[in-house]
């Protein structure tokens, strides 16, 4: 076997295996650093070949620029290391999504604008799992969301609103009482979901959580994503990811208006 075909046997196997997603576009990896930056994440860095670590968190990101800025680091011991440009692995969690991402060091020391900080270009890409279940991004209910489900055992599709959107799975309102009842792990083999035509999914669901609520005469469910394509699973992440920047921009301003 050749070289290359080793290589890119591992690169498959890389792939395969993992849980979680590799984000190598630039406008992906931009999104991840800015919700660690809005959320103020903070990370861990481990220089190669050394289990200590470092905390630091990401002060600015620059899409254009394709630049990230983190604070210096503490144990202060590790900032010479970062101005002798020794390679490391720099590990974030945010909202119940962890990534991790390497850099051959680092671009340049106190980037323009910034004191006892360090500019990082960005990583050629970036590993991000979502614990399942870890962060379920609500449907803001101002939005246009609707969804249309077709089941095996039904003679007519069924229409709701999906509420809330988890790495797994999503959640629907529907406005009456589903004749039939919905059942545990039933499946829906032909779904059509769409929030403002900014989200469009075509897959299978099968229903983990249905339950009526008599006060205000609402049907909810639960369903779990079934055999979504990388691609699918891909937009679906990315989604959540506007999602949480959006809460979170959201959030700030009402911090800033005081209410």
């Amino acid at each position: 076997m050749s070289t290359r075909q080793a290589t890119a046997n591992r690169h498959s196997s890389m792939m395969n295996e993992s849980n979680g997603q590799q984000f190598t576009s630039t406008k992906d990896i931009f999104r991840v650093f800015r919700a660690l930056q809005l959320t103020h994440s903070l990370l861990s860095l481990k220089f190669h070949g050394d289990k200590r670590e470092y905390s630091s968190l990401v002060i600015h990101s620059d899409l254009g620029q394709e630049l990230i800025v983190i604070d210096e680091l503490i144990p202060d011991a590790g900032n010479q290391r970062l101005r002798a440009g020794e390679p490391f692995t720099l590990l974030g969690v945010y909202e119940g999504i962890h990534i991790h991402c390497k850099f051959d060091g680092i671009r340049t020391q106190n980037p323009t604008g910034y004191d006892h900080a360090f500019g990082l270009g960005f990583p050629r890409l970036i590993h991000h799992k979502q614990r399942r279940d870890a962060y379920r991004a609500r449907i803001d209910q101002y939005d246009n969301s609707c969804i249309t489900l077709q089941g095996e055992a039904r003679d007519e599709p069924i229409s709701g609103k999906m509420i809330d959107l988890s790495t797994s799975g999503l959640g629907v309102e529907f406005s009456h009482f589903i004749r039939p009842e919905i059942e545990l792990g039933e499946k829906f083999f032909d779904c059509s979901i769409d929030v403002n035509q900014d989200f469009v999914v075509r897959c299978s669901l099968i229903a983990r959580h249905p339950r009526y609520e008599k006060s205000t005469g609402l049907y909810f469910c639960g369903f779990e994503f079934h055999g979504l394509s990388r691609l699918q699973q891909k937009h679906v992440d990315r989604y959540i990811i506007e999602l949480q920047l959006n809460a979170r921009r959201g959030e700030i301003r009402r911090v800033a208006s005081g209410n």
